[in-house]
Order: C-alpha cells, then sequence, then structure tokens
C-alpha cells in the first residue's frame, strides 16, 4: 500500500493500490493487518522479546488504535462487491485495534456483515475478557501465556460464533508461560520429547473446547494448524518443520484420547471420538472453512 515507510504517504495512492490489489486474478484470501512494526494503518501488540528488542524498537504505534487511513482501508477490504472481499486477519492486533474491529463488526454497517473471525496463527492468553482479565478455567488456563497479543476467552467465543478459524501457532513462548515451559519434561529419546511437547498444544485446544462448550457452541470446527513456520522463533521441540506434522498429528490424538476418556465437556455434540477431532484439527475444518469463504 506504500505506508509505513516512516514519511508522509498520499490516501489516493493507498486506495488505488488496494483497489489493484482486489482486482489481482489472484487476490488474497486474507490480510494480516498489523505486524511486529508501525505500518500507519492500525497498532500492533508488543510481539518481540529478549535480545532482539535491543535492535528492534518497536514502540511506534505499539497499543493504539486504528488510524483514520487504516479504517478506510480496513472498509475497503471488507467490501463485497463482485465477490471480492478480502477478510481482515485479527493476529498481531493491539487490544485497542481488535476492540475497534468488533465494533465495526457489530456496528450494523452491511459492509461488516457475515465476516468470518480469521486468527491466523494464535494461542490463547487464558483470561476471560478485556474488561474482566481473570481466569475462568483455571485447569488449562494457568499453563497459558497472559500477553496481550494472545486471545482472550471472549475472542474465541466471538470467533466461533462468526464461524470464523483459529489457527494455533507451534511457538513454544506464545502458547504456554515460562513456569509452565520450565516444568516441562526433558528426556533424551525423541518420542518422550515429542509427547510432552505435543501436550503444550494439546493444552491450548483442550482450552478453546471448554471455553466454547461453557457457551453452549460445538467446540470443533473452529480450531486448524496456524503454524506459521516460515515466520516461527522457537517451534514446539521434535516439530521442526512441516515434515513432522503427521508426527504431532499423532501425538495430539494421543492426549485426545487421553482427555476424551474422562472430559469435563456438558454438550454432547462435543464428545467425539479422539481420531475425528484430530482429523478436524489437522484437515477437515480448514478445508471446509476455504470452501465456504474462498
Amino acid at each position: 500500500l506504500n505506508t509505513g515507510l516512516k514519511q508522509p504517504f498520499s490516501s489516493e495512492e493507498v486506495l488505488e493500490n488496494l483497489e489493484k490489489i482486489k482486482n489481482w486474478e489472484f487476490r488474497p484470501f486474507f490480510v494480516t493487518i498489523a505486524h511486529h512494526f508501525w505500518n500507519q494503518i492500525c497498532g500492533h501488540s508488543e510481539s518481540l522479546s529478549g535480545i532482539i528488542l535491543k535492535f528492534a524498537d518497536q514502540s511506534e504505534g505499539l497499543n493504539s488504535g486504528f488510524t483514520s487511513m487504516g479504517r478506510k482501508v480496513l472498509e475497503r477490504l471488507v467490501d463485497d462487491t463482485n465477490s471480492k472481499r478480502i477478510i481482515p486477519d485479527i493476529k498481531h492486533m493491539s487490544i485497542k485495534a481488535r476492540k475497534e474491529y468488533y465494533q465495526m463488526l457489530d456496528s450494523g454497517n452491511p459492509k461488516f456483515t457475515n465476516i468470518p473471525v480469521i486468527a491466523s496463527h494464535a494461542a490463547c492468553n487464558g483470561l476471560k475478557s478485556f474488561d474482566d482479565p481473570v481466569i475462568a478455567h483455571p485447569k488449562t488456563a494457568n499453563k497459558l501465556n497472559p500477553a496481550s497479543i494472545n486471545f482472550f476467552d471472549e475472542e474465541i467465543i466471538r470467533i466461533a460464533k462468526s464461524k470464523g478459524i483459529i489457527g494455533l501457532q507451534l511457538d513454544e513462548r506464545r502458547i504456554v508461560n515460562k513456569k509452565t515451559l520450565k516444568k516441562t519434561k526433558n528426556s533424551l529419546k525423541r518420542n518422550k520429547i515429542m509427547h510432552y511437547r505435543s501436550e503444550l498444544l494439546w493444552n491450548q485446544i483442550q482450552h478453546i473446547a471448554e471455553v466454547l462448550d461453557a457457551e453452549g457452541l460445538f467446540a470443533w470446527d473452529c480450531m486448524v494448524i496456524g503454524s506459521d513456520f516460515d515466520g516461527i522463533i522457537d517451534s514446539l521441540n521434535g516439530f521442526w518443520t512441516a515434515e513432522e506434522l503427521p508426527y504431532l498429528a499423532d501425538f495430539l490424538e494421543r492426549h485426545a484420547y487421553n482427555y476424551m476418556r474422562s472430559h469435563n465437556l456438558v454438550n454432547i455434540k462435543n464428545v467425539l471420538d479422539a481420531d475425528e477431532i484430530i482429523a478436524r484439527l489437522m484437515s477437515k475444518n480448514g478445508r471446509s472453512f476455504i470452501k465456504e469463504y474462498f
């Protein structure tokens, strides 16, 4: 769009560039509106830590909302004229920007209707809501990373109700907190490493399932693997590339089987066989979502 370059931009050029993108023969299915740094469109959440912060300053635009230009871009993205909508992705958006986006979805503006909420490479933070950031599901939530870049229970519910999708990322630092990661068992045997590390991801899956089940919602149709393999920093130990995804499916099915033997789910529709749950997570849900919206 020619923004985010630390210099003035032309609103006319930005919208012209967006129009070109919407008219590509193969336009994007969805677009992540924010990333690590200020783009003059939408505020971002803190996403970097440790030594990298000495070399990469995220402060400009951090935790801010949409700019006036950003709102124009967003409205044009979601415009479904001639079936050319490009769906916004909420990953990396600041809390303020996410709130503003949800307000637009609830505004009654016809351009913002029937939009599935997408979180492309996400994790839960275990907290109930923006306004009430407490833990409502302690068994799973106590293990999660409460960072603002991760998503609140109320957002998980919104995604499910919108018939949206949660792509679960595979970065160890994002999906659990430091205490949980430190307590995770180690081994010299790879199969044991894969068992222990896949359980960290299963905890995310279980948390989403129990949050949605408590709301009387079907829990197993809004989750997929959103690995972020091309941008991941610290992948789950033992699952370093896409080559290991079949093994991840196998180990997740083991955790699903153990969970479903003594689950806490109330909605009978959520009581599925372990192999069906993991088949949905690894492929079925993603295919159904793309077929429905793309």
